[in-house]
């Protein structure tokens, strides 16, 4: 039976009644950056057993609230440690690019849940706010030498650049 908000279900004599989310806080993105190019979140999700991180290439999202499969580049269960530092950092280093970020938190019930049936609105609950991250490209990094063979004429120059995972032609001007 629905009664303003929550449902009541009467079980063997026992009384149950859930709240939904309603009345919980979503998880808060405090900050996001990168250390070498590995994503980095501050967040906040106060009694929070499951926290999940998401981040796309795209902000596109299902009606679920997740990011869409195809444009997803991370997802990661966190450790208990680090819902408790509040600090997520990736293991794997990212391309430069611009990424979206959310944090997913479910509660708690033994926290979240209180004895007398009522819902503890501090609890974290849900998807946060969509927090951009942007990775900018390095500088390209170049390495020239010449070598001059001393039974000729002849002057061999190298030049090499580290532009990241791009292709580009170079040439040398003489």
């Amino acid at each position: 039976m629905m009664r303003g908000g929550f449902l009541t279900l009467a079980v063997c004599g026992a009384t149950l009644a859930w709240s939904g989310t309603a009345l919980a806080a979503p998880p808060v993105i405090l900050s996001v950056g990168h250390q070498a190019r590995h994503p980095v979140v501050v967040f906040s999700a106060p009694k929070s057993d499951h926290v999940v991180i998401e981040m796309a290439t795209k902000p596109d999202r299902g009606t679920d609230g997740s990011f869409f499969s195809e444009n997803q580049v991370e997802f990661d269960l966190m450790t208990d440690s680090e819902i408790a530092a509040g600090r997520w950092l990736s293991e794997s280093q990212i391309n430069p690019g611009t990424y979206y970020v959310l944090v997913r938190a479910s509660p708690d019930f033994d926290l979240c849940y209180l004895d007398d049936g009522s819902y503890d609105p501090s609890c974290a609950d849900g998807y946060s706010s969509m927090a951009r991250l942007v990775v900018p490209k390095p500088p390209i990094r170049y390495v020239v030498g010449a070598t001059r063979q001393t039974y000729s004429a002849t002057v061999t120059l190298r030049i090499s650049a580290t532009p990241l995972g791009e292709r580009l032609p170079y040439r040398a001007a003489t």
